[in-house]
C-alpha cells in the first residue's frame, strides 16, 4: 500500500512524513485504531485513500464510503471556490486530491480522467511540481485499472522531470509506486534497485522514519525473491532505526516482519521469540483488537508450536491470562497452513 500517494499533493513537511511513517508501521502491524488516528492527523481530516483502505480492512465499508463522499464533496467545493475567483492552482489541487480519492473508491476511469484534467491545470498556472505529482498518479490510475505498461510509462515519466527539478522526496515517492508497480510486473531485480534507491534517498534527506520504512520496503522485495537471511537484516537495520526514534509500532512490525520470515524458512523457534516481542508490544499497547488480528495473521507460526508452547510463549510475554486464552482460542480456530518454503 503507497501511504504517500494522496500526501504527494500537499506539502510534504517533516512532520507528516513522520506520522504517515508511523502510521505505515501501525498498519503492516494490525494495530488499526493507532493507524486511523496518526492517517487523520497527518491528512489534517483531508481524507484519503489511505485510511478508506484502512478502514475497508477493518470491515467498516459504510464508513469507507461515508468518508470518501465527505472527501469528494469537500474536494469539489474547493475546486468551484477557485473557479469563481479565478485561481487555477487551487482548483488543480482540488481536482488532484479527488483524483487520487475516485482511485480509493474504487474507480480508476474518473480519477484518471480527473488527473488529466489536474496535469493540464497545473502546466496552464506553471506548477511544474504539481504537474509532475499529477502525471505519477495518473501512473497509479493506469495500475490500479490493470494496465501495468501505461503505469510505468508514465511514473518513468515523472520520475525523469522530478529530477529535473530536484525535489528529491517526491523522486523518493515515485520510486517507491515505481517499485510496486515493477513487482506486479514480475520485475522483481529492477523493483529491488528502485526501492534500494529511495533508502538512498531517506539517507540523503535524513529522514530517519523514510529511511526506516524503507528499508523494510527492500526486505519485502527481498522475501518475494527468496533471499530471506538479506531480508532479515534489512528488517533488523529497520529494527535499529525504531529502536533510536522510540516508535514503539514500528518495532513490534519488524519483529512481526522477522518472525515471518523466519516462519517461511520454517525456523519456527527463532521466530517464535520475535513473535512473542509482538505480543508483549500489543499489550503494552493495550489493544486486545489489534492483538486478535495479529495473531489471526501469523497463526500458521503460532499454531505449529502447539498449544501448550504457544500458551506459554504468551505468558512469558507478560499476558495475562484472559489475554493468553483469547490468543490460544484465535489461534485454534484460524491457524491455516500455509506452503513451507521446502515444500517447493
Amino acid at each position: 500500500m503507497v501511504l504517500a500517494a494522496f500526501l504527494a499533493s500537499r506539502p510534504s513537511a517533516r512532520r507528516r512524513r513522520a506520522l504517515a511513517a508511523r502510521a505505515e508501521a501501525a498498519m503492516r502491524a494490525r494495530n488499526w485504531a493507532r493507524a486511523e488516528h496518526l492517517l487523520t492527523k497527518a491528512m489534517r481530516g483531508a481524507g484519503g485513500p489511505e485510511l478508506v483502505s484502512l478502514l475497508l480492512q477493518t470491515g467498516r465499508s459504510q464508513a469507507a464510503a461515508g468518508y470518501l463522499d465527505r472527501a469528494l464533496a469537500s474536494c469539489e467545493s474547493a475546486r468551484r471556490l477557485a473557479e469563481s475567483i479565478g485561481d487555477v492552482a487551487a482548483q488543480a489541487e482540488a481536482l488532484g486530491n479527488a483524483g487520487i480519492l475516485w482511485l480509493g473508491k474504487g474507480k480508476p476511469d474518473t480519477g484518471l480522467e480527473v488527473l488529466r484534467l489536474c496535469e493540464g491545470m497545473c502546466w496552464q498556472a506553471g506548477n511544474r511540481l504539481g504537474e509532475v505529482k499529477a502525471v505519477a498518479n495518473i501512473g497509479l490510475a493506469f495500475k490500479d485499472k490493470g494496465d501495468t505498461d501505461a503505469a510505468q510509462a508514465y511514473l518513468d515519466k515523472a520520475l525523469h522531470a522530478v529530477r529535473e527539478i530536484g525535489a528529491r522526496p517526491e523522486e523518493a515517492r515515485i520510486l517507491g509506486n515505481l517499485a510496486r508497480v515493477l513487482i506486479d510486473r514480475g520485475a522483481l531485480p529492477e523493483a529491488l534497485d528502485a526501492m534500494q534507491r529511495v533508502q538512498a534517498l531517506m539517507q540523503e534527506l535524513d529522514d530517519r522514519p523514510g529511511e526506516a520504512a524503507a528499508v523494510g520496503n527492500v526486505g519485502e522485495v527481498l522475501v518475494q525473491m527468496g533471499r530471506h537471511e538479506e531480508a532479515l537484516s534489512c528488517y533488523g537495520a529497520a529494527h535499529v532505526i525504531h529502536a533510536e526514534l522510540g516508535d514503539f509500532e514500528g518495532d513490534a512490525t519488524d519483529h512481526l516482519n522477522i518472525g515471518e520470515t523466519l516462519a517461511t524458512v520454517d525456523r519456527h523457534d527463532e521466530a517464535t521469540a520475535h513473535l512473542v516481542q509482538v505480543l508483549r508490544a500489543f499489550v503494552t499497547i493495550g489493544s486486545a483488537t489489534s492483538l486478535r488480528m495479529c495473531v489471526d495473521l501469523h497463526a500458521e507460526c503460532m499454531g505449529r508450536l502447539g498449544q501448550t508452547r504457544f500458551s506459554a510463549a504468551c505468558e512469558q510475554a507478560g499476558l495475562n491470562r484472559r489475554f493468553r486464552q483469547t490468543v490460544v482460542e484465535v489461534v485454534s480456530r484460524r491457524s491455516i497452513r500455509r506452503p513451507r518454503a521446502s515444500d517447493g
